[in-house]
């Protein structure tokens, strides 16, 4: 009988001693694992792990953390890392940080972790947090190269409307040392108020020196700020150049005040946001775009893993070829720059674009519809390679240029805008209107070549003369002579001929050439002719050439049309359309509904066509 006993109470004392055998806090976490993560070799894609608010609080007894550990532990390819960004170690104790790490160390498998501040990781008092933090991880501000991206990781604080000074100015200071072509910003609290969620302006944000931290990312071009704190999913596809991303699903309870309109859990309006657990993963390509995946979390394997409803593409920041408009000076030669940019991006078939006109962004009573088809445009995936706004964007005085630029680059961002004259850019005189349009946006007559095809964009004058400039006839006819391309697409404003469509006013066409350009347009094998003008939509194929007319950006709709009428061929609604040009020549065309309201935008399926590609037999005449 004595034996067991002693035998028990050798167990107890060792059990005992094991406890007092605390094992030392470890140092310099961040540091280190940065140099882990540095001492991988480059291969594009890479990918990277993100949420927030992983509030490992066992006295809850809720482990959905442990989840979310687990499922990033399994992501296969395992990411370059993982990051934490804040509020995971409430109040901020020792104690705390290392029941955080001991339940990170049995879930997360080999994936390097960074960690980043939070607010409630300096509960226990700011400078006692933040003395832990830098004690068990390292600095607060830090940042590391890896590839093409700078990753520069931020405290912002506690809740008090502002982001600490120190942390600006170590943002800026580590931006004006930057060479890298993509950069990605991350810390906890996100610096305003979003459109989807509205929550307490007063610890949700730091808007006391906001406007300090948006002029540093418009100067410097950022990519791509990844935040938490809001305990939801966010997306803002662009603001002023820079998406934004609030990624904060990593157990804590999600936000459900009564206050908050829409945003009940459980709620989503992919690929924008959701109200549900979840973590973020991006992958950075190598031309610097960067793709997005949500992965849900839940302890249910039926409701866990990727939700293919929010993958998004954010395309890099092409602010050095869409210039903006700084201390009132206009831009210049944005066409020249954005074309230089498009080509400097690896080929990818299809190459896909968007196109519409007459987007009047100047008239205020367009009813908001141009601001609303620029935030779809900037919305929409995959990323296009550019989007063509097809005249008709001013009344060519400069003040309208300005205002243009300005709401085009708030809500189309970083994504590559191609510009031609229309009727109204001559508005203010036909010498001064093309004269404004070459200074800012260069000649009125351009061309260039992507992969298999040869894109040409021409000038169609005022309208009032009904015929397109002999100045843009020869232009066109001298590069058709030399083209090599398997596919070409003409585009400019006003359409060649009244088609059987719709029989508008004669200012409407050039009929006086006409038959001179629809003789060209058939000699050399011209695709595609994308035209505007007519607000609305129209499609027509005349001998071997199909015209598209697409000019629902915003202004009155054409007269004349039966308003909300939609055929295959025609359309009397504001839109866009897509087209996406495959390696064998082949076209496809989509047209997109412009709306305030969500459920009668996007993608409407009667207007898809396809357009052959020309045959062997007409490449050869």
């Amino acid at each position: 009988m004595m034996k067991p006993i002693k035998v028990c109470v050798y167990l107890i004392v060792t059990l005992n001693l094991h406890s007092c055998m605390e094992k030392p806090m470890p140092k310099n976490l961040n540091v280190k694992t940065i140099k882990q993560i540095r001492s991988v070799p480059v291969e594009y894609p890479f990918s990277l792990v993100f949420t927030g608010d992983t509030w490992y609080q066992p006295e809850r007894g809720d482990d959905l953390f442990e989840q979310l550990f687990k499922q990033v532990g399994q992501l296969d390819p395992e990411p370059l890392f993982f990051a934490i960004n804040g509020d995971f170690s409430g109040p901020g104790s020792l104690a705390r940080h290392k029941e955080h790490i001991g339940a990170l160390n049995n879930n997360i498998g080999d994936v390097p972790v960074l960690h980043l501040v939070g607010n409630h990781d300096l509960d226990i008092g700011i400078e006692k947090g933040l003395a832990n933090f830098n004690s068990v991880y390292g600095p607060e501000n830090y940042d590391f190269v890896y590839g093409n991206t700078h990753f520069i990781m931020l405290n912002t604080g506690q809740c008090h409307q502002a982001i600490p000074d120190g942390t600006l100015d170590y943002l800026e200071s580590r931006l004006k040392a930057s060479a890298s072509p993509v950069k990605i910003l991350m810390f906890h609290i996100p610096p305003y108020r979003h459109d989807h969620l509205q929550p307490n302006p007063y610890l949700w944000n730091f808007k006391l020196n906001e406007e300090r931290f948006i002029q540093l990312t418009d100067q410097y071009n950022i990519d791509l700020v990844c935040c938490s704190h809001w305990v939801a999913y966010d997306l803002q596809p662009s603001y002023k150049g820079t998406s934004y991303i609030v990624s904060a699903g990593g157990g804590a309870t999600l936000l459900s005040e009564p206050s908050i309109d829409g945003v009940e859990v459980g709620a989503r309006q992919p690929p924008l946001w959701g109200n549900f657990h979840h973590f973020t993963k991006l992958s950075v390509h190598e031309d610097g775009k960067i793709a997005v995946q949500i992965h849900v979390v839940s302890k249910d394997k039926e409701k866990c893993g990727r939700d293919p409803e929010y993958d998004f593409q954010i395309v890099p920041n092409a602010k050095a070829a869409n210039e903006r408009l700084e201390d009132g000076l206009m831009p210049k030669n944005l066409n020249v720059k954005t074309i230089k940019y498009i080509k400097s991006v690896p080929l990818e078939y299809p190459i896909s674009f968007l196109a519409t006109g007459d987007v009047f962004t100047y008239w205020p009573d367009s009813d908001g519809l141009t601001e609303q088809l620029y935030k779809q445009v900037g919305q929409f995936q995959p990323a296009p390679a550019f989007f063509l706004v097809n005249g008709d964007f001013s009344h060519g005085k400069p003040e309208q240029y300005k205002y243009h630029f300005d709401i085009l680059r708030k809500y189309v961002g970083g994504m590559p805008v191609l510009h031609t004259v229309g009727n109204h850019e001559t508005d203010a005189g036909l010498t001064f209107g093309l004269e404004q349009f070459n200074a800012v946006l260069g000649p009125e007559n351009y061309e260039f070549m992507y992969g298999n095809t040869h894109f040409i964009m021409l000038n169609t004058g005022s309208g009032l003369y009904q015929e397109m400039p002999d100045e843009s006839i020869a232009f066109l006819k001298s590069k058709l002579a030399k083209s090599t391309s398997r596919v070409k697409v003409v585009s400019f404003h006003i359409p060649p001929f009244n088609n059987a469509h719709y029989q508008p006013l004669p200012i409407w066409t050039f009929k006086h050439n006409e038959e001179e350009f629809v003789s060209l347009m058939s000699q050399y094998n011209v695709d595609l002719v994308v035209c505007a003008h007519w607000t609305g939509y129209d499609k027509y194929k005349k001998d071997k050439t199909t015209y598209v007319t697409t000019a629902g950006g915003g202004a009155m709709l054409v007269p004349g049309a039966v308003p909300g009428e939609k055929t295959p061929n025609r359309g009397h609604f504001h839109h866009f359309t897509g087209f996406s040009i495959h390696e064998d020549g082949t076209i496809d065309v989509k047209v997109y509904d412009v709306d305030k309201d969500p459920a009668k935008q996007g993608h409407d399926k009667r207007f898809d066509a396809v357009i052959a590609p020309l045959s062997d037999q007409d490449q050869i005449e």
